[in-house]
C-alpha cells in the first residue's frame, strides 16, 4: 500500500461526509488558499493538514513509517458579533463531533491492523485562530503509521 496526499484528503472528505461533521471541508498546506477558503465559509468546516514523515528500519530490515496529520473541525465568526457563550457553545458542540472522529478513527484501527491513525498518547487541542476569519475549534494531531507506506523499501 502506498500513502498519496491526495488519498488522505480524499478519506478524510468521505470521512467527514458519511459522519456528518462539518458542511465545508478544505484539506493541505497553502496558507493563503485556506484562508480564502475559510473566509467564504458560514459555517463549520474540517480542515485537514500534513506535516513530518518519519522513517525508521528495525532489525529485520522491516520499515515503519509515520506521517503526521492534524484534522480540525471549526466554525468561523468572521465580522459576526459574538459572545463568550456562543464560543462556548460552539466549543462543545465542536468537541462532541471531534470525538465522533475520534472513536470512528479507532474503530477502523481495529480493522485494518497494519495501519494506524491514532497513536496513543490522543490528543485533542484548542483551535483559536484569529487570523483564519476568527476560527475557534478543535485540532487532533495523530501519525499514520504503518509498515513501508511509501514503498520504498
Amino acid at each position: 500500500m502506498s500513502v498519496t496526499i491526495l488519498g488522505l484528503k480524499d478519506y478524510f472528505e468521505k470521512l467527514n461526509k458519511e459522519l456528518c461533521l462539518a458542511p465545508n471541508f478544505i484539506f493541505g498546506g497553502d496558507e493563503a488558499a485556506l484562508r480564502e477558503a475559510i473566509g467564504n465559509f458560514g459555517d463549520d468546516y474540517m480542515f485537514g493538514d500534513f506535516g513530518e514523515i518519519n522513517s525508521s528500519l528495525d532489525g529485520l530490515n522491516r520499515m515503519q513509517d509515520g506521517f503526521l496529520i492534524a484534522i480540525t473541525l471549526a466554525h468561523p465568526y468572521g465580522v459576526n458579533s459574538i459572545t463568550n457563550d456562543d464560543i462556548l457553545c460552539d466549543q462543545d458542540r465542536l468537541l462532541k463531533k471531534m470525538n465522533v472522529l475520534k472513536k470512528e478513527l479507532l474503530k477502523r484501527d481495529r480493522c485494518v491492523p497494519w495501519l494506524k491513525y491514532l497513536q496513543e498518547p490522543f490528543q485533542i487541542l484548542p483551535f483559536i485562530a484569529p487570523d483564519i476569519s476568527r476560527s475557534i475549534g478543535w485540532t487532533m494531531p495523530m501519525i499514520l503509521a504503518g509498515a513501508d507506506m511509501f514503498d520504498v523499501h
